[in-house]
């Protein structure tokens, strides 16, 4: 006895200990006890991979019982702690039971049924505790100051591909920086002192790796067109424009500051690609035509522009003031930097044309004497070493009131320079594997500005071409940009001499041919191809801002884009659907001319939240179905298969097909109303209750859930009734047939023979007569409808998914199998309270008989077809 006693707890034993390691509740039984055998009870401490082999001697002894109940052991299961009844308390782990599987297979017959344990608690091990204070602050450091988490891991083989790089963009961004400073307008010095503090900051604060930041073409536009604009006729004094420039730069800081605070991340997808490559493009344009001032020569005498009219103007006006001298060197200098520009594309290199041209322009200016004697315009004298720290402000006004007077240009230039940063930096990001966090960028670009606006900084950005230079360069971490940043300090403290002598011809002719990459020609092609809407929106920016201005043209393809955006929110895609032959499926019918109609019934299909801006076009369209006579898919429909439901006249819509009659039933597919306002509900209201009064009954299919909690919220399922709410479109026209018409649903090939002509019987190879491939009669009337498992099809056959095209045809040399399953049945999820309609229904009620059946009541209408 007590040997049997022993038998039965190691059996407990072993009973929870397999339902523990295949994650079953200790209720439910992981196997069939009368097929387990003594040995199968057998337990030592002997480890966990001989528990799983034990697992699949029972799967072996189990498998010719029943397939589907298999007993399934984990390699490691994370067994939790059990508390089992009956017995002292005691602790199961990983390892604890073994099964002596050589006589667990030597067995022969079931043994009795053991006794059935009562489980009646149990324990699972407390979640871990969350990470101590000290750990977290630690993450979060991290996280505000990335260079804290790749610093310290940073490898030896990383050192080769950041010094490369880093000179690589020094050499190249002393030349740039200087020529991006006199598009914004300053002078070329301010170029240099942007791309020290800035880029030191971005490198510590930024979540990119490869990014490069400093002055870029577009900003300094922006920057001359907002700086001019504020401070009109006063722009022409110098130190004026400087503060105002500097002061800007302290704005767009603190704003994007700001905005990375309250993690405005989103803006990134403000701007669409349309407006911002129709923006860049005619940027190209305007930043291009305002450096020939400076390549003929005419700068001294020529007002600065920002846009292209004015400029082309003021060349043709001060035509007798240009200089040969200026303009040869221009022409000679753009030549070069083109062919250095062929040579790196075609070689895989990287030489710094910008550096050559300027090296070799101001040896041959300081040689000549090109200033004295030709009147060629130099950089001139610049001061040495760093510009002492101070705050930003104008002269003779007060520092709120220059912020104020610069707020929406520096919410411009905000918004634009953060996209085009975020964009150029996920883009690399991708391409190594990590991430880039936007509200990151917003802190980190936020602090360049504003603490570089301290040392004479203007507004600056991410550069796509030093970016991408960068990263062909070797860079692997901000590193790079450390070091190009000890480049330009050199620069600044030692090289103050021979910049004075760079003439400014050859800096307008570096802008040039960087400008000329960014006109997108490419994109407005690829945009005219695939979408008419987006190509609008790329002429709208592009030429706005050629035209109108910077500031203009950014405001005014928004503005477009939101104006699209409020047009298809008001007139979302409205399609009337129809069944697809041997299918349950409903489809548009303009797009699928093949797709058959009910006689009598509308089914349409709203794609979009209904809310206040397209209640009345949502009335517009219902309201047809009220007023005028439906038209049917037929032969006699026209030449393309399909007649509007707008005609209003009576004769026949196609062969076999009824007169013209009015609709009894509209039903409302929303499977794509993700959301309903107020308004919105009011006036479903209102547009059923017409159709009442009219005679016309509507029905709501495929409602999702959070359309569901609003229309039970606000009354509309207790008014409506639960009877008018439906699982699937297909519930619905049953119900309609059934219940409205007092039908059973037509054959598709005895109602539309002409339809079924591309579609034959396929008769599929059936195996040996088994309980799962059985065929299952349509029941009789009065009989539940509930179909038998396994009757549709043997489980070895393959099912596919028909692949039909606008043109209702089945693409070629793939034959497409599927199941047709005509049982019609009727929903009766309207026979529940919504409440509990998330839970559709598992044991449907009986089906009152029609009172015209017909043969088609006792017919199997589970086929299986071929669409060739």
């Amino acid at each position: 006895m007590e040997d049997d006693d022993a038998g039965k707890s190691l059996l407990d034993t072993a009973k929870v200990a397999f339902k523990a390691s295949s994650g079953l509740p200790p209720s439910e039984p992981s196997y069939p006890e009368q097929y387990a055998s003594p040995a199968l009870m057998r337990a030592s401490r002997r480890g966990s991979s001989d528990m799983a082999r034990s697992g699949e001697a029972f799967n072996k002894v189990a498998s010719p019982l029943s397939q589907s109940t298999k007993l399934v052991v984990p390699e490691s299961p994370p067994a939790p702690s059990m508390i089992i009844p009956n017995t002292p308390e005691t602790t199961l782990h990983d390892g604890d039971i073994h099964l002596d599987t050589q006589e667990l297979l030597s067995l022969e017959g079931p043994p009795p049924a053991p006794s059935r344990p009562s489980f009646t608690s149990t324990s699972f091990p407390p979640p871990p505790p969350p990470p101590p204070l000290q750990q977290r602050l630690k993450r979060l450091l991290y996280h505000v100051i990335p260079i804290l988490s790749w610093l310290p891991m940073y490898r030896k083989s990383f050192i080769k591909g950041d010094v490369s790089a880093g000179v690589t963009i020094g050499v190249m961004l002393i030349p740039q920086s200087m020529a991006y400073a006199l598009v914004a307008g300053l002078p070329a010095i301010y170029g240099l002192y942007s791309s020290i503090f800035p880029v030191i900051i971005y490198a510590i604060f930024g979540s990119s790796r490869h990014l490069s930041v400093g002055p870029f073409a577009v900003i300094s536009l922006l920057v001359a067109q907002s700086v001019t604009d504020t401070l009109g006729s006063a722009a022409t004094n110098q130190s004026v424009y400087v503060s105002t420039a500097i002061t800007l730069a302290f704005l767009c800081g603190i704003i994007k500051f700001m905005f990375g605070v309250l993690r405005f991340g989103f803006l990134v997808n403000f701007l669409s690609d349309p407006v911002r490559s129709g923006f860049n493009s005619a940027s190209a344009f305007v930043i291009g035509i305002s450096q020939l001032r400076h390549w003929f020569g005419i700068e001294h005498v020529a007002p600065r522009r920002t846009t292209v009219y004015e400029s082309v103007e003021d060349i043709f006006r001060f035509f007798k003031f240009i200089n040969i001298w200026s303009f040869l060197i221009g022409i000679a200098g753009l030549g070069i930097l083109y062919g250095i520009k062929k040579i790196n594309r075609k070689y895989k290199i990287q030489i710094p044309g910008a550096l050559v041209i300027v090296v070799l322009g101001t040896l041959l200016s300081w040689a000549a004497d090109l200033e004295g004697r030709s009147g060629v315009a130099v950089v001139g004298s610049v001061p040495g070493g760093f510009p002492a720290p101070r705050l930003p402000g104008v002269e003779g006004q007060s520092l709120f009131a220059t912020l104020k007077s610069l707020l929406p240009s520096a919410l411009i230039i905000v918004v634009v320079g953060f996209i085009s940063s975020v964009a150029i930096g996920t883009k690399f990001a991708e391409m190594h594997h990590y991430h880039v966090d936007p509200n990151q960028e917003f802190i980190s670009l936020g602090l360049a500005d504003f603490i570089g606006s301290l040392f004479s900084s203007f507004p600056g950005s991410a550069s796509l071409s030093r970016t991408a230079v960068n990263v062909q360069a070797g860079a692997n971490t901000q590193l790079s940009s450390l070091i190009a940043t000890t480049i330009i300090i050199a620069c600044v403290s030692f090289l103050t001499r021979p910049v004075y002598f760079i003439p400014q011809t050859l800096l307008a002719s570096i802008v040039l041919i960087a400008v000329i990459d960014m006109v997108e020609w490419r994109e407005a092609i690829t945009l005219w191809k695939m979408q008419k809407r987006d190509f609008a929106l790329w002429m709208t920016a592009f030429a706005g801002t050629l035209i109108i201005g910077i500031l203009q043209g950014i405001v005014l393809g928004v503005g477009a884009s939101l104006a699209v955006i409020i047009y298809r929110a008001a007139y979302p895609p409205f399609a009337i659907l129809g069944r697809l032959p041997y299918s349950n499926t409903y489809i548009n019918i303009k797009r699928f001319p093949q797709a058959i109609t009910v006689r009598g019934l509308a089914i349409v299909r709203i794609d979009g939240s209904l809310y206040f801006a397209n209640t009345g076009f949502m009335k517009t369209k219902m309201k047809q179905f009220r007023t005028r006579r439906r038209r049917v898919v037929g032969e006699a429909a026209g030449p393309d298969g399909f007649r509007s439901l707008l005609d209003e006249d009576d004769e026949r819509a196609g062969a076999g097909q009824p007169e013209g009659e009015p609709y009894k039933a509209v039903v409302l597919d929303c499977s794509s109303i993700n959301d309903i306002d107020s308004t919105a509900i009011r006036a479903l209201k209102t547009m059923v209750d017409d159709m009442k009064n009219e005679g016309l009954l509507m029905f709501f299919a495929c409602v999702k859930g959070p359309v569901r909690d609003s229309l039970r919220r606000s009354g509309v399922v207790s008014a409506f009734g639960h009877d008018k709410f439906f699982w699937r479109v297909h519930d619905a026209v049953d119900y309609y047939y059934r219940v409205i018409l007092n039908e059973i649903p037509p054959d598709d090939e005895e109602e539309y023979p002409s339809r079924n002509s591309s579609i034959q019987e396929y008769t599929a190879p059936s195996p040996s007569p088994s309980p799962l491939s059985s065929p299952t009669p349509f029941p009789q009337s009065g009989a539940p409808v509930v179909p038998a498992v396994g009757s549709l099809v043997d489980a070895s056959m393959p099912e596919y998914s028909p692949m039909i095209f606008d043109n209702g045809e089945v693409q070629q040399n793939s034959p497409l199998v599927r199941i047709n399953m005509h049982m019609r049945l009727p929903s009766f999820s309207h026979l529940l309270p919504l409440s509990l309609s998330d839970h559709p229904p598992q044991q449907p009620p009986t089906i009152p008989p029609p009172h015209n059946t017909d043969s088609h009541a006792h017919r199997n209408d589970v086929e299986l077809r071929t669409i060739k």
